[in-house]
């Protein structure tokens, strides 16, 4: 398991733990926050609010004032989050994310498949592939 680690002075978060971050599956990556100044004790209930591409999404803080990251968030070329609570509010941290993942239980032949398409730019009807893989027809028209 991975973990970002932040500290929090009064309303300045920033982070401790260098380095951009893989996508790998939910339950990899966890943030771990530090609060430094009073103004943060009073506060019990401490959220973490994660954004991707305007999407927002929340996770109290444990005990140990700790959550694991959405999967929702960790995508290419980054996420952002920051913490609140009561009336308290930090500033936006982008974390970087860099590569693709690919779930354990998806088939690499559809990974595979889509790069193809996608770098040669047909449609699956324009390529016919036989189980041994020779291709069978091309894309295009014949004149």
């Amino acid at each position: 398991m991975q973990v970002i680690k932040f500290s929090v002075y009064n309303q300045r978060l920033r982070r401790i733990t260098p380095g951009t971050i893989v996508p790998m599956p939910y339950g990899y990556l966890k943030c771990e926050f530090d609060f430094r100044t009073d103004d943060w004790s009073k506060i019990k209930t401490k959220t973490v609010n994660f954004s991707y591409r305007g999407e927002n999404h929340k996770v109290e803080l444990d005990n140990n004032n700790q959550c694991y990251v959405p999967k929702e968030v960790v995508y290419t070329p980054s996420f952002n989050l920051s913490v609140f609570g009561d009336d308290m509010i930090t500033n936006t941290v982008k974390i970087p994310v860099d590569g693709e993942y690919i779930p354990v239980n998806d088939s690499i032949e559809q990974y595979v498949d889509k790069a193809i398409t996608n770098a040669l730019n047909l449609s699956k009807d324009d390529i016919g592939l036989l189980d041994g893989g020779e291709i069978i027809q091309g894309g295009g028209t014949s004149g």
